[in-house]
């Protein structure tokens, strides 16, 4: 998301654009719900995967002790 971001000011600021209140963090957020909403998908795919592991990684030590 930060990424997306700061891409997306960059440009504006660089386009000449002066609408400053339309560029602060929480404000562009909820201009563009689409990336936060990718954003926390990612975050519970990489939490979901995190969990699978550790519940693998006993039975992975045991199996090569």
């Amino acid at each position: 998301m930060w990424r997306l971001y700061l891409e997306d000011i960059l440009i504006r600021l660089v386009g000449g654009g002066t609408d400053y209140e339309s560029m602060l963090p929480h404000v562009w957020a909820a201009a563009h719900p689409e990336h936060i909403r990718a954003h926390r998908q990612e975050h519970a795919n990489t939490r979901d995967d995190r969990s699978r592991l550790a519940r693998r990684l006993p039975r992975l030590q045991g199996a090569t002790s």
